[in-house]
């Protein structure tokens, strides 16, 4: 009887051992996001990290390898070639749903990714591991960091003043350009009575509304040389500051360059048009940050001879660029 008793335990152990092995995961959800999708240089955000247990069972026991790129600063990590991994365990009760938030920042611009999850499901003995992969492709974009140049603003100060000076310089928007004949048409405050009296016969002011202003900015990264590096991010920090000197004089710009942005519809070719705005600014920071050093879209010399091509007359211009020949 006792032999039988025996045998009866070790079958149910044996079946439940077998039956969580199988279901160790089962009903097992996770998913990970960061709090914000656009960040500053060594900006603080969370990557919030959910997990779920769909089923009605306890489990005992999970253990959590969580990936993220490796620049990506936490408290708590360790680091393999590609990725960094926060390995944890927990335990979920039934239909519980756990979120984790893990403080995090990263130093430097560009695009970076959190990878998801592998998970290990426990069986019942605590003898066997059964593994899963829950992979959850989220991006982060780092925008440049302002320039550390001290006198741009005043640099741009000075442009922005002469161009403003041929705009602002009239009390009426608009600018007398010549005189016609006066055809009986026309309001009588556009006659010009100095014109008149000049010429015997009534004369009319010709008006031409003045020119809005508006700026190019023409980013070049095609560069190989000392510092390359340094050099291509500083030009991308200038980018930005002149863009947001731009946005504080309500000055209407574009960004055109030959940088390429990764992982994502080409930002600056679907902007080539004249707004200001914080949705204008941020989509070209977006940019900025997404925008990869080691291919280029065109040469220097193609950039510029592009910018000539849509050149128009009253529209400024601001060259930003590692090397001038």
């Amino acid at each position: 009887m006792f032999l039988i008793t025996i045998i009866a335990i070790a079958v149910i152990i044996y079946i439940i051992e077998k039956n969580s092995i199988k279901n160790a995961l089962t009903g097992i959800e996770y998913s990970q996001k960061p709090s914000l999708k656009i960040i500053e240089p060594d900006e603080e955000f969370d990557i919030i990290c959910v997990l779920k247990n769909r089923t009605r069972r306890f489990v005992s026991y999970l253990r959590l390898q969580e990936k993220f790129s490796r620049e990506i600063v936490v408290l708590k990590k360790t680091k393999d070639l590609d990725f960094m991994i926060i390995e944890s365990s927990q335990y979920l009760m039934p239909r519980q749903i756990l979120e984790r938030r893990i403080r995090a920042s990263i130093p430097k611009r560009g695009r970076y990714f959190l990878y998801g999850a592998t998970i290990y499901g426990g069986d019942f003995l605590g003898i066997t591991e059964t593994m899963g992969r829950y992979d959850n492709i989220e991006e982060i974009i780092v925008i440049p960091k302002e320039t550390a140049v001290s006198d741009i603003y005043v640099k741009l100060s000075g442009y922005i003043g002469e161009m403003s000076i041929n705009r602002f310089i009239f009390e009426d928007p608009i600018l007398t350009v010549g005189f016609n004949d006066y055809t009986g048409q026309e309001p009588q405050k556009m006659i010009s009575w100095i014109q008149t009296a000049r010429l015997g016969q009534l004369m009319v002011k010709k008006y031409d509304y003045t020119l809005e202003l508006m700026v190019t900015v023409i980013l070049n990264i095609d560069y190989s040389g000392y510092k390359h590096d340094e050099l291509i991010e500083e030009c991308f920090s200038m980018a930005r500051s002149v863009c947001q000197f731009l946005e504080s004089r309500n000055v209407k710009y574009k960004v055109i360059t030959n940088a390429i942005t990764a992982g994502t519809k080409p930002i600056f070719e679907n902007l080539d048009y004249f707004a200001w705005g914080r949705n204008h600014l941020m989509t070209i920071l977006e940019g900025l940050g997404r925008a990869t050093t080691g291919i280029i879209r065109e040469s220097y010399n193609k950039l510029l001879n592009r910018a000539i091509d849509f050149a128009e007359s009253g529209i400024g211009h601001i060259l930003i660029t590692p090397d001038i020949e």
